[in-house]
């Protein structure tokens, strides 16, 4: 894995999350002198916004006299173009300011404190992937060992932005550790803290969470000794000894007095969360993804397979990446020693990847070398469960990156009271699917009784149904746009105009509202197409409860009759 990450295309990667790394299309380029990279640095930390050269001159030529430092300035900025090759169309300049554009710049200092993901808003397993990702940027303190000497002001700048990205790193690790801490997923808990005490040694708060962690581990003679090291620490560097609190919780911990909750209890809420979320789709890579997690887990594959072929028939995953996936389903999974060892093994228990193939014997092989180390997987648990019902089974694969500890078999022995409810999760599952494929025929039929384009429609213009007159208008007419699952037009008068009557027929449905007789007219080139919408209520057939209030939108050429086939 590229220490700067991001896309192989022509991009000017800047990766100041340790010491500088500037590179253009994946290849290192030399910037030149030490000014140059604190002039790079400075513009592209200001996310496009213009800096005067007034400020850039003084920044870098404190002591010289203004039309030196703005000669100086200039044959800079000649220098960083020229360094920046293919890029250098980034570095915008006029009389007044210098401005170093966004476009097709990746800058780890962004990445690591875009706002997509709040570590204050943790909404699912995304976001924890997501946050995740931003932990791994931060390789060391911002431009680390890099400074101008007799450049006060630039000193002080960089001096404030390490501080602050500093305490953001800090922040995302707190979130991070007490997140899988609650979620019972302990040792990767753990390894979150110990980043944390890395980084700040001296926060108590850190420390305790490290020793209680370590304590959840069944790891008390490593609490102890983390004791230890903070009382240490804090005696040389402040000379005071550790706080009540810390004191108090090594007490804990010596004597087994602190409660926790148990691994059923973590397991009990978890199969409530599994049942729950077998109807919402949306849900499945989140709950699965708690259940990895707590087993102690980075990231997971779920996948069906057919029992002759070993071929997979569905999946999802989290955390995995879609490069490494697509490259597993084009080629590794034929290779996969340890899924095919692992359809050998006695089923509906968990197995780790020790107990199933040699672990000496894996590191030689293909699925490890090409494709377990590219993408950070080196141990492993799964189970396999049949079903009754069908010629496939379910493999359920939890994995760790390099650098973690084996998974345990003391560890992942309850998690075998998790696997009937896997079971029962996947049956539900294929069977609600079942149910959609059916829900969507059903539609399809009732919208091909019509001999004019007719769509169903959500209030907000989704299309949830439509036959082919209506697939062909969307394509051939030009008051639409290209989009495919909404209805959208092609001028917002119409949209606005559209957005209200589709609104009215699903408030008529809803019991709130009346719709508004007459038909909605607009011109398509040379003809006119009529509009009707009417309130309508879908629920099908053996879908208990499955009631879907809509619209019904028929649209007709004026020189065509609307009427029913018979």
């Amino acid at each position: 894995m590229n220490t700067v990450a991001g896309s192989d295309s022509k991009e000017l990667k800047i990766a100041l999350l340790g010491c500088v790394e500037i590179r253009l299309a994946g290849i290192p380029i030399n910037i030149g002198y030490a000014k140059l990279h604190g002039l790079l640095v400075v513009l592209a930390v200001s996310n496009s916004k213009p800096l005067q050269r007034d400020y850039l001159a003084e920044l870098f030529w404190p002591d010289m006299p203004t039309d030196t430092g703005r000669q100086n300035l200039r044959r800079a900025l000649y220098n960083l173009k020229s360094a920046l090759g293919e890029s250098s169309h980034l570095l915008v300049t006029n009389k007044h300011s210098v401005t170093l554009s966004h476009q097709g710049l990746w800058l780890d200092v962004n990445e690591l404190t875009d706002n997509k993901t709040s570590s204050d808003q943790i909404q699912g397993a995304s976001d924890i992937v997501q946050m995740e990702y931003k932990v791994k940027l931060y390789r060391a303190e911002f431009m680390m060992g890099f400074s101008l000497p007799g450049c006060q002001d630039f000193d002080d700048w960089l001096q404030l932005q390490r501080e602050s990205l500093h305490r953001h790193m800090l922040n995302l690790l707190e979130h991070l550790s007490n997140h899988h801490k609650q979620a019972g997923s302990h040792s990767k808990a753990l390894k979150f803290a110990l980043r944390h005490i890395e980084l700040e040694p001296w926060n108590e708060a850190a420390q305790r969470q490290v020793m209680h962690l370590y304590a959840l581990n069944g790891q008390e003679s490593e609490a102890a000794r983390q004791y230890d090291v903070i009382r240490t620490l804090l005696k040389n560097e402040l000379d005071i000894e550790p706080t009540e609190e810390t004191q108090n919780l090594i007490t804990h911990i010596r004597n087994g007095k602190f409660s926790t909750a148990s691994t059923e209890d973590v397991m009990n809420g978890l199969i409530s969360e599994l049942y729950r979320s077998v109807d919402q789709p949306d849900q499945w890579v989140d709950v699965i993804g708690k259940i990895s997690s707590s087993i102690g887990a980075e990231k997971f594959l779920f996948a069906t397979r057919d029992r002759v072929t070993l071929e997979i028939k569905g999946q999802f995953h989290w955390a995995l990446g879609d490069d490494a996936l697509d490259a597993y389903l084009a080629h590794y999974s034929a290779v996969d020693v340890l899924s095919k060892s692992l359809e050998n093994a006695q089923r509906d228990q968990f197995h780790t990847s020790q107990d199933l193939y040699p672990d000496r014997e894996f590191l030689a092989t293909e699925i490890y070398n090409d494709f377990c180390r590219p993408f950070d997987i080196r141990h492993s648990t799964g189970v396999a469960f049949d079903d009754p019902d069908s010629t496939l089974y379910t493999q359920f694969a939890c994995l760790r990156g390099a650098g973690t500890s084996e998974f345990l078999e003391r560890d992942i022995r309850p998690w075998n009271n998790m696997v009937p409810h896997l079971q029962q999760f996947v049956r539900l599952r294929q069977k609600f699917e079942h149910l959609q494929q059916q829900e969507a025929r059903s539609t399809e039929q009732i919208l091909e009784r019509f001999s004019v384009a007719a769509f169903l429609c959500k209030s907000n213009g989704q299309i949830i149904g439509r036959n082919e007159l209506a697939e062909e208008m969307l394509r051939t007419s030009k008051i639409f746009t290209a989009q495919t699952e909404t209805m959208v037009f092609a001028q917002q008068q119409h949209q606005t105009q559209f957005i209200t009557l589709v609104s009215q027929a699903n408030n008529t449905v809803d019991g709130v509202g009346t719709l508004s007789s007459g038909s909605w007219r607009i011109q398509d080139g040379d003809s006119m197409l009529v509009f009707n919408f009417f309130p309508f209520t879908f629920r099908p057939e053996g879908i208990v409860d499955s009631i879907q209030p809509c619209a019904l939108i028929l649209i007709s050429n004026t020189s065509r009759s609307l009427h029913l086939h018979q």
